[in-house]
């Protein structure tokens, strides 16, 4: 696709479509002609794409008007193929996340929860996932080179989660070939071969996970799942019960996967950009206390992991001066608006000092934050104190690396990311 400047007044954002692999592995000149015309319908879908920050800020705020309930357009992905759709609902399976519903009953689900997300418990797991970190690293600390993502990446998070959810560390290959299916149709591949594949290992995931809940019902353990089976939940009604299947599996899936796909990939753009960044390495390197807060954030703004979501109009509306239909989906591309000048003077410019780094879109805000976002950050702060210590002179391998991303509609990964380095002598 040929590039236009932003100074040829025809340009226009329907020219560059977010399902085009060339767009989605460098978009953000996309995102610049996007913000010239914040709301637009996308050709491909009719959805109207949303880029703005605070478009978007208010949409996130404002569930009365956006709906999270994005099934009322037709459901899943899966609900358009009648044999995938079959492989769930033989087995009394659905594909509705509870966790994406709206206020009231949005609340309901959510109370569960929060009392394992709470500042005190995330700061005694510290310790574990810094042991965790250490032994990773000690597995390539003394070869001077690493897959970063294949051996550090993606297994830091996964073992993390599975620690919250009460999870068999013996279990973790199967959770990222899980994870990869549950992810895989919001990627809007049209190879439906594919597709019934990723199906398949979905039901995988939900058949393991039933065989759990049934193990915790009978040997309670401190995980969030053994919490959940025993749960007493309360509806909107006051009426007390138990949680269904379908309710159960919907909320550990959904822990599951957000708890290892998103920081994985954020780790390794995070790293990426520090090698792309040497002044803002040696800035963290001088006080890397000090400023790694900072640099977590700034990452996540400036390569978020979760490109943008959905939300669902329930009443007419306008936005700026676009009219919205009731029942039409609304894509609020999160990375765009975290590249909004207005919202972070020289947007495109990595700063790990910026003040306002944190009130990146990536994690969300309102009653649909993200609500391992604090596990996250930890997860990235811990990484990158121990990472920068105990590895010095961390350089991209010659030769192993195009730095190019997988295709994808929602997530923003990396393929693989090849690191060299001098090991330090000590681990403290």
């Amino acid at each position: 696709m040929e590039r236009k400047t932003l100074n040829n007044p025809a340009e226009n954002p329907a020219d560059y479509s977010l399902l085009d692999p060339a767009i989605q592995e460098c978009p953000y000149h996309a995102y610049k002609v996007y913000r010239e015309a914040p709301v637009f319908q996308m050709p491909e879908t009719g959805h109207f794409m949303v880029s703005r920050y605070e478009d978007i800020y208010y949409i996130v705020r404002t569930p009365e008007i956006f709906s999270m309930d994005t099934l009322q357009d037709g459901g899943h992905p899966y609900d358009n193929d009648k044999k995938i759709k079959a492989l769930f609902s033989d087995r009394g399976w659905e594909n509705r996340t509870v966790l994406a519903t709206d206020p009231p009953l949005h609340g309901t689900y959510r109370s569960l929860l929060e009392h394992c997300f709470t500042n005190k418990r995330i700061k005694a797991l510290q310790p574990q996932v810094e042991k965790l970190a250490n032994d990773l690293i000690d597995q390539f600390i003394d070869k001077g080179e690493v897959d970063f993502i294949e051996e550090f990446c993606y297994p830091l998070p996964m073992m993390v989660i599975a620690i919250i959810l009460g999870l068999p560390q013996e279990d973790l290959e199967h959770f990222k070939r899980w994870s990869i299916a549950w992810v895989a149709p919001y990627a809007m591949s049209d190879d439906e071969d594919a597709a019934y594949g990723y199906a398949q290992e979905h039901v995988e995931l939900k058949a393991y996970l039933v065989e759990k809940f049934a193990e915790k019902r009978a040997n309670p353990d401190e995980g969030i799942i053994s919490d959940l089976v025993h749960a007493t939940y309360t509806d909107t009604d006051g009426n007390q019960r138990p949680l269904t299947e379908n309710e159960l599996l919907s909320i550990s899936e959904q822990l599951l996967v957000g708890g290892n796909e998103t920081t994985n990939n954020a780790m390794a753009s995070a790293m990426l950009l520090l090698l792309q960044n040497p002044a803002q390495m040696q800035l963290l390197l001088s006080d890397t206390d000090k400023y790694v807060k900072g640099f977590v954030d700034e990452s996540l703004r400036y390569e978020a992991p979760t490109q943008g979501l959905y939300r669902y109009t329930v009443q007419d509306t306008t936005l700026g001066e676009t009219f919205i239909p009731k029942g039409s989906m609304v894509h609020m591309r999160f990375a765009a608006g975290n590249r909004d000048d207005k919202q972070f003077p020289e947007a495109a410019k990595f700063d790990i000092t910026r003040k306002n780094a944190a009130m990146h879109l990536s994690f969300s805000h309102g009653q649909h934050h993200c609500m391992g976002a604090s596990v996250s950050r930890m997860e990235m702060k811990v990484a990158f104190s121990l990472l920068l210590k105990r590895l010095k002179n961390i350089r991209l391998a010659e030769g192993k690396n195009d730095l190019s991303h997988l295709p994808g509609f929602t997530l923003r990964a990396l393929k693989n990311l090849v690191i060299e380095f001098d090991a330090t002598d000590k681990l403290t």
